[in-house]
């Protein structure tokens, strides 16, 4: 998988991080599709919301309202901070389980983004190999540094 943001702040904030670490601009050459937690959902206090969610009184929309809930709570555990100790990879193991279900049943489908758990603002989550990040074919890395 291939992580990233918008800005560089919010990929500090993400590995938690405030010096000490190298930097990539990257590019993508290609369309791809993402599908967008921040899209329609709003985020506060590490917790997603759907302005439109339908009530299970809703005759006509209550059939959606497990689906809603489903991908609300996904988004809501996806940006959710992990707290480093030693259980934290396992932490990652249930959103781990819902990409990996995107990734092999929704075949368009090249990533998704949200709001990060740093600082609500939006990542990605693209669902590149190594050899798809290096070789240039699909994104590329057009600038490098490091903070100190």
């Amino acid at each position: 998988m291939f992580y990233g943001s918008d800005d560089i702040k919010t990929c500090m904030i993400e590995i938690d991080k405030k010096n000490d670490c190298s930097i990539g601009k990257w590019e993508i050459l290609e369309d791809i599709m993402v599908y967008d937690l921040t899209y329609k959902f709003f985020y506060s206090k590490g917790q997603y919301f759907y302005k439109n969610f339908p009530s299970i009184f809703d005759k006509d929309r209550r059939n959606y309202y497990h689906d809603y809930k489903f991908i609300l709570d996904f988004a809501s555990d996806i940006c959710r901070k992990v707290i480093k100790n030693r259980d934290e990879n396992i932490d990652y193991v249930p959103t781990q389980i819902v990409i990996e279900y995107f990734k092999l049943t929704i075949k368009s489908l090249n990533g998704i983004s949200f709001f990060g758990a740093g600082n609500g603002q939006k990542n990605y989550c693209l669902f590149l190999n190594k050899k798809q990040c290096l070789d240039g074919s699909l994104i590329k890395m057009i600038d490098s540094f490091y903070v100190k």
